[in-house]
């Protein structure tokens, strides 16, 4: 749960009521099993996968489906309701939105410089974050331009 929370992952929640019903309900349904661990002081549970739920991990990884490979942005979303704001307070937006994407980028980096899973595959998710956030600031420098002009 802490992992969630403190990630720059903004899609999943950190949200006790959010994640511990989810590992029930995988737990029940066969795709996870946990086992008493402890974590200093307090006890915890510890969660693997079985052999179902990796067999569905896997099946979830290798299958893709065109209709569900829109990039989730909600700086997009609000993007397109822009014109509902003054000229001054679009610019504002714009402003507020580019430094959102700076500062996710030195909480990415600062989340990966500490991380104690340090390998290939996780850097080329990070360096993928990084590019598409250069892709959304170009995008959103642009709007910003033609909003002046």
């Amino acid at each position: 749960r802490l992992a969630f929370a403190g990630s720059c992952a903004g899609r999943y929640s950190g949200s006790s009521g959010a994640i511990y019903p989810l590992l029930r309900r995988l737990e029940k349904s066969g795709y996870v099993a946990s086992v008493p661990g402890r974590n200093g002081v307090q006890v915890k549970r510890e969660i693997s996968l079985t052999t179902l739920g990796r067999r569905a991990a896997k099946k979830w990884i290798t299958s893709f489906d065109p209709r569900e490979t829109y990039q989730d942005d909600p700086i997009r979303t609000r993007f397109q309701y822009l014109r509902m704001l003054t000229v001054p307070e679009q610019e504002a937006w714009l402003e507020a939105a580019i430094a959102c994407i700076d500062e996710q980028d030195v909480l990415l980096r600062e989340e990966y410089a500490t991380a104690p899973y340090q390998n290939e595959v996780d850097k080329a998710v990070m360096r993928s974050v990084l590019e598409s956030n250069r892709v959304r600031r170009r995008w959103l420098r642009r709007a910003f331009e033609a909003i002046r002009t």
